[in-house]
This record gives C-alpha cells, structure tokens and sequence, in this order.
C-alpha cells in the first residue's frame, strides 16, 4: 500500500503512517513531526494498492514489494528490469518506533533502487527497522477497467514554492499520487498538494521544522500517478 502525498488544509507539517496491512484494508493516521503537538487538520489522501510481485497494469510494468528498512540507504533490485526509469513510491507500513519519519529516495535506476528512513532534525535519525512497502512502475498512459491511467515525473525543478504540474491528458476527478524521486537535499520533508484538477495540480517540497525555522529546500524531481475514479 502506497499512500499520499498529503493535501494542505492544514498548515504544519505531517507525515502519514499506516499499520496493519491485511488483504482486506489497513490502518493509517496523520503522523505530524515530534517537536509538533500531534493533533492535525482533516487532509485528504489517496492511496494504491498492489499485490506484491511483477504486474502489468494498463499496458505499463509495475512491481510491488515490502522490505524491512533502517535509517541506512538501502539497494532495492527490481524483480523485473525497466526499458526506461520507472516512478518509485514508497511508504512506511508498520510501527516498530514511535518517531515520526518517512522515506527517502534516491539513484532511481532501470534495475534498482536505493531507500532509506528518515527522522526530523532534532532527532537522532537513527530508526529501528520498520516495513517499507516499494512500488515501481514505468512512465507512460493507459487504462484498467475502462479507467484512464497516467504516471510521469519532473524535472529536478520543485522545491520549497509551490509548482504547478500540467497533465499530459485531462482526467475526469483524478486520484493522485506523488513523491520525491531524488534526495538532492538532505532535510527531511515531504510532498504536499493543492487545487488538483483534470488537467493540473500544484506540489511543494514542505520541510519541518524541529532544528530551525528554515524551510529552503533544493529542487527535487516529483514522481506522480494519475488514476481516473
């Protein structure tokens, strides 16, 4: 299961942490950084997903997968190779440390992969070992089920003001999905969203805040998937 990025009715920064995956729903909550009070606004959030394993959804390749992760890069391989970079979402899926923390991504490859877990500044960013759930899946559109679907990526050009993203193709009531695709910079922060239509979205890189008030942050290269309801 994949999850987020998160909307933005609500101002502070949040993760998202979700628990208990079974084959029939899971668990999930807002999850705001350690030095924030924990209560936070109603967002809205999409998710995806995939049985474990390779797939072809819509005409493009997938792979899912659960790996246990650290607060080390670790090297994923993929199961199966890619003819061009696929978009990476990835997504902590348990609840072993109670420290807040996401994932980060970087050296996206046809073959592999490498993640990590990250904690906020003020924290040691060493975390236990927690389950990580991994989705790749290749640039391009199609459809499932007579539903339009579309996956794509940005250049190294969204940072900490906002960026609107145009769609190759406009999409009745899109879902949406997104994340870093680079750790270009190095403090943790997350993907936000606002105003998402059939034919655009804007996406900002929203840093936190635990060591400092400073919220820059060096662009990074969005990876997004666009699923018709």
């Amino acid at each position: 299961v994949i999850t987020g990025p998160v909307s933005f009715a609500g101002g502070d920064p949040t993760t998202i942490r979700i628990r208990n995956v079974t084959q029939v729903g899971f668990e999930i909550q807002m999850d705001e950084w350690d030095y924030l009070d924990g209560s936070h606004t109603t967002e809205t959030i999409d998710y995806l997903a995939v049985i474990p394993g390779s797939h072809v959804i819509g005409g493009l390749k997938i792979e899912a997968a659960a790996i246990p992760l650290t607060h080390s890069w670790t090297q994923m391989v993929f199961a199966q190779g890619f003819t061009q970079l696929p978009v990476v979402f990835s997504q902590i899926a348990s609840d072993v440390e109670n420290e807040a923390a996401i994932t980060r991504i970087r050296n996206i490859s046809t073959n592999s992969v490498q993640i990590k877990i990250d904690e906020e500044e003020k924290n040691d960013r060493q975390h236990l070992a927690e389950q990580v759930h991994i989705i790749a899946i290749e640039p391009g559109s199609g459809s499932v089920d007579g539903k339009q679907l579309s996956v794509g990526r940005t250049a190294n050009d969204v940072d900490h003001v906002w960026r609107l993203i145009s769609f190759p193709e406009s999409m009745p009531s899109p879902l949406f999905l997104g994340g870093m695709q680079t750790t270009n910079g190095g403090d943790p922060a997350t993907v936000r969203y606002r105003n998402l239509n059939n034919n655009t979205v804007e996406t900002i890189i929203h840093e936190e805040k635990s060591a400092n008030t400073e919220v820059k942050h060096v662009k990074e290269s969005i990876g997004w998937m666009l699923v018709e309801q």
